[in-house]
């Protein structure tokens, strides 16, 4: 989707982050959808690492409100050699 950090970031992690920072359960436009890539990349200078997971995704953390998880994929894949943020998730499920 878009390589302006560090990692590659999916469109799913996208919608991850507008539908849980807007609180929306449908899909944004196409509007909506920038303004979101654009706030996560923001919001992404301040992630940390906190470790491992047993899938093979390691689990990153956002600060700020609100604080959200990030799953990271690192292995090598089909789309490139960037780590892939697949997931953003709520601090708590």
């Amino acid at each position: 989707m878009t390589t302006r950090s560090p990692w590659y970031i999916t469109r799913t992690a996208i919608l991850d982050y507008h539908r849980i920072s807007t609180g929306s359960t449908s899909d944004p436009d196409d509007e909506q959808f920038d303004a979101a890539k654009e706030a996560l990349l923001e919001a992404l200078r301040s992630a940390h690492f906190v470790g491992g997971r047993r899938n093979g995704l390691e689990l990153w953390r956002l600060q700020g409100q609100p604080r959200l998880r990030l799953l990271l994929a690192t292995a090598p894949h089909t789309r490139g050699v960037f780590p892939q943020l697949v997931r953003v998730l709520p601090e708590h499920d």
